[in-house]
């Protein structure tokens, strides 16, 4: 019943969009040709999933799943959209398939547009803030710095202009005696993400953790200086952090060399919204067939990059103006092609390495 509603939604959605688009079954599993058969796994948006790459980008934007053999639509942050927007619009997801049980939910969010296509139990929705699958970049994209620090850097990459986070402070920080660890608290009445920015010299043995129990800590403790995210939509959330060196810390001193980045669910979603439109004018033209992508781009310049939310693989091969070139590699393992001054025609072929 459930494949039969989404070729009814496909055949609709191909009436009004004859290019080529991606579908979410929103929080849900998405299959590999049927997204609304809950349950199964998707390697749909991957070339293959016997190579961890098409996990990498998975593991980067916090989407739910083992990070091995499976991955689902939703946030791995308790079901919240958020981070979930910017993650989903970078992946190229057009549509969202949505229960009706599910609409209160996505009708608050201006990103979000109710379309006319609809079945029994299901709603579709267009994502206003997608980015091209396809897009000519000034330069590649900068791999340094912590998780937000390369938010940032995705943000630029496809035009947006100032800061993708705004910056604040800790709202309270308390210390336990008996554990030996520091809360650190947060609280935003509108809700958002936050993303604790730590940079302790390297004298201080940080670490931190979203677990309380000091035991449960050292099982999951990561190194400070690598950052964490939190939803701050509810108040009681928190991280905690310890000190293992002999220098001694205080509230101060956290205060001092931890920094808050918080961008709010409305914020983000204008955000997106007005990045789509800007990227949209550097988009590339995509054509897609049996083992091989054909765009059309034009870079304005030398040294401009074709970037592509498709995972490179081994077997795949590009060619710009009929000469081979090599991808360039980046933290998500997508598509990285550099490109000529003028217009170009860039080929990419498929053969596997594992068939001899």
């Amino acid at each position: 019943t459930r494949y039969r509603q989404f070729e009814t939604i496909k055949t609709q959605l191909d009436k009004i969009d004859n290019g080529d688009y991606r579908v979410k079954d929103y929080q849900k599993y998405i299959s590999n040709n049927a997204p609304l058969t809950i349950g199964t796994n998707s390697f749909s948006i991957f070339s293959s999933n016997v190579d961890e790459r098409n996990f990498t980008a998975t593991r980067f934007f916090g989407y739910f799943g083992n990070n091995n053999t499976s991955v689902s639509s939703a946030s791995a942050s308790a079901n919240y959209p958020q981070p979930m927007i910017f993650a989903d619009c970078i992946m190229g997801y057009k549509y969202y398939v949505v229960s009706n049980s599910k609409v209160k939910d996505l009708d608050k969010f201006p990103y979000l547009s109710k379309l006319d296509i609809k079945t029994n139990y299901y709603v579709v929705y267009k994502n206003l803030a997608v980015l091209p699958n396809a897009i000519v970049t000034a330069s590649p994209i900068d791999e340094s710095g912590t998780w937000a620090q390369k938010y940032e850097a995705l943000y630029k990459l496809y035009g947006g202009s100032g800061d993708y986070f705004e910056e604040d402070t800790l709202d309270k920080v308390t210390f336990d005696q008996n554990s030996g660890l520091y809360k650190l608290q947060i609280f935003k009445n509108d809700g958002g993400w936050v993303f604790l920015e730590c940079n302790f010299p390297e004298e201080y043995d940080v670490y931190i953790s979203n677990r309380a129990d000091s035991k449960v800590f050292d099982e999951y403790k990561a190194k400070a200086n690598d950052g964490i995210n939190i939803v701050s939509h509810n108040p009681s959330t928190a991280v905690f952090l310890k000190n293992y060196s002999n220098v001694e810390i205080d509230v101060t001193t956290i205060n001092k060399y931890v920094k808050v980045k918080y961008l709010s669910d409305m914020n983000v979603a204008h955000k997106m919204i007005t990045l789509s439109e800007t990227a949209e004018k550097n988009a590339g033209k995509l054509k897609l067939s049996a083992g091989r992508f054909e765009i059309k781009a034009n870079a304005k310049t030398s040294g401009e990059y074709l970037f592509l939310n498709y995972v490179a693989l081994d077997g795949h091969q590009a060619y710009v103006n009929g000469k081979k070139v090599q991808m360039k590699k980046n933290f998500l393992n997508f598509m990285e092609i550099p490109l000529e001054e003028g217009e170009n025609t860039v080929v990419i072929t498929y053969k596997s390495p594992y068939v001899k």
